[in-house]
């Protein structure tokens, strides 16, 4: 399949949509920002699997299962999705454009020598906001009402945008699973950012709901401390410290973080499942009780403002600020039908 070109525009158009930009490229896919010449909203993302996924059954059902999935979700702190578009035998999974930028550029911006107290507040709330849409997804039921036991697998900080609003949306479900409806990879494989996985399941041991708030909880910690958690020069060494290293108190980096949230962080970071944070909806509640004994309104309310600011340096070539571009620019045409991966 090969996009039409809009000789007026200078853009690629295909089906009911014109393409604008490349959002971003993974393994699997290539992400778009485009616009419904028919339709609304008018704004969308347009995930396109790569050939190669096409071309393999297993890959191709677990596409359907994403959407499938994310068209069933409705929370205002998960992205949205839409559904499936073909169009000359090409398909692609039409999402929600979350106009924001990630928690991964906002922890950059976070890599700074001076501590400022609304750090604290304004992360916490965040968190808190994730954990009801992580809630959400745990406790999500089919239409005959059937519970899922859904978990996303891949919570990190590139999968957490906040709005311009300062909404933070959890976004890709590609790896999602649900031990009743095989929402999983095809190929069984453990899948997702080593870094933000939990220890019973690098263990290859019984795994729940409960690693999404381990990876949350590493979430969490990083942003307060503005530093990584567990970060070697190969994976297999960051295996062994997610499994035997000391996890240290997010204290010890910034001594000012109050010691109520230093604990709640902790807890989410036990690597006995059974002694972890249990529900994502108990996590929100932490962090939310914590909230209530200082100003809510005048340190976590101010997210928007907090999110604007820390970012406000960060290059125009970044994803989320080529997502904030007013100005579009024509995509290639290998950005989205090349069959070659990212590396």
């Amino acid at each position: 399949m090969r996009p039409a070109k809009n000789e007026t525009q200078g853009h690629l158009t295909w089906g009911n949509y014109e393409l604008l930009e490349v959002l971003g490229r993974g393994g699997m896919a290539t992400v778009v920002r485009a616009k419904r010449r028919v339709g609304s909203p008018a704004d969308v993302a347009l995930k396109f699997p790569h050939p190669e996924v096409l071309q393999d059954p297993y890959a191709l059902e677990a596409f359907h299962l994403e959407s499938e999935l994310g068209q069933s979700l409705r929370h205002p702190s998960l992205g949205e999705t839409y559904g499936i578009e073909a169009v000359d035998g090409r398909e692609a999974l039409v999402l929600e454009l979350i106009r924001g930028v990630s928690l991964h550029t906002v922890h950059e911006r976070l890599l700074r020598p001076s501590a400022d107290e609304r750090d604290f507040f304004v992360v916490a709330s965040l968190v808190a906001q994730v954990a009801h849409g992580l809630q959400a997804l745990h406790v999500h039921r089919s239409s005959d009402g059937t519970a899922l036991r859904a978990v996303h697998r891949d919570v990190t900080p590139k999968n957490i945008i906040v709005t311009h609003d300062g909404v933070p949306k959890v976004i890709d479900f590609g790896i999602a699973f649900s031990a009743v409806r095989n929402f999983r990879t095809a190929t069984g494989m453990i899948k997702g950012k080593v870094s933000y996985m939990a220890p019973e399941y690098l263990r290859g041991l019984a795994w729940d709901h409960r690693i999404d708030i381990w990876s949350l909880g590493v979430v969490l910690w990083e942003l307060l401390t503005g530093r990584r958690l567990f970060s070697s020069s190969s994976p297999t060494q960051t295996i062994q410290a997610i499994l035997s290293a000391p996890i240290p108190s997010p204290k010890k980096l910034r001594p000012e973080i109050p010691d109520e949230l230093a604990r709640i962080v902790q807890r989410t970071l036990a690597r006995d499942s059974l002694e972890r944070t249990p529900t994502a909806t108990l996590l929100a509640a932490e962090l939310e009780e914590f909230l209530e004994t200082y100003d809510i309104h005048e340190h976590a309310s101010g997210a928007a403002a907090w999110i604007d600011e820390i970012t406000a340096p960060a290059a125009s070539s970044t994803f989320e600020r080529a997502v904030l571009s007013t100005e579009t620019s024509p995509i290639a045409h290998t950005a989205v039908i090349s069959s070659k991966r990212s590396r």
